[in-house]
């Protein structure tokens, strides 16, 4: 049995039509393909990465974004620890860590990708 390859844009375009009750030439025709120009200015904040860096005792580390900016991201890195933690601040403006290890003062960080 030959082997097809099917690419991206075409399943796209073929669940387009489904959705739509057309055919998949007419859905391709009325499907613009967006140009990089427009792509790039959809993105309008930087984006920045902030960090803090604390130990692996278990205590909560906040890595806070700067001021106008929420956390959209972020993550716990450790040495030889534990992460049991990692998730958004709950006003949106930071990222929450810790890590616990056989040394208390193996040193952790927080990251968080601010937007």
């Amino acid at each position: 049995m030959p082997r097809h390859r099917i690419s991206g844009t075409s399943v796209l375009v073929l669940a387009a039509a489904i959705a739509f009750g057309g055919t998949a030439q007419a859905a391709a025709r009325s499907v613009p393909y967006p140009s990089h120009k427009v792509l790039a200015t959809a993105v309008r904040s930087p984006v920045e990465t902030v960090t803090e860096t604390g130990t692996a005792n278990g205590e909560p580390i906040i890595a806070r974004c700067p001021a106008g900016t929420r956390a959209v991201g972020g993550g716990v890195r450790t040495h030889g620890a534990a992460a049991f933690d990692s998730y958004p601040a709950p006003d949106g403006t930071g990222w929450i860590g810790s890590a616990r290890g056989p040394d208390p003062n193996t040193p952790v960080t927080v990251y968080a990708v601010c937007a």
